[in-house]
């Protein structure tokens, strides 16, 4: 079986992508996540650790896998949000607020 993700720092690789950064299990990548406000870009990196590289078999081509923290919190910079578990700036999420996935990039 394939092991799962946990916490905000740790991801799979297919071995195409693995092959292409040079990355191994155990090595840490540098993420980075960018977005437009009023025009203007923004950027925020972090570091994400790989678990492990998948087989060829398991999935054939380019493709990082994160646990679904990490994505939220991808999102909701990118939508402009504020995320304190990296401590990114942007506005505070209403606790009532529903999320909305109209396309994740």
């Amino acid at each position: 079986s394939l092991p799962v993700p946990q916490g905000l720092d740790q991801v799979l690789l297919s071995q195409t992508a693995a092959e292409k950064l040079g990355a191994k299990a155990g090595d840490w990548l540098q993420a980075g996540f960018g977005r437009q406000v009023a025009g203007r870009g923004e950027a925020q990196r972090t570091r994400v650790q790989v678990l492990q590289v998948l087989p060829l078999e398991a999935f054939a081509r380019d493709g990082l896998f994160a646990p679904l923290t990490l994505l939220e919190a991808a999102e909701d910079y990118r939508d402009g949000r504020a995320v304190p578990a990296f401590d990114w700036p942007g506005d505070a999420v209403g606790a009532t607020e529903q999320r909305v996935y109209p396309a994740f990039r």
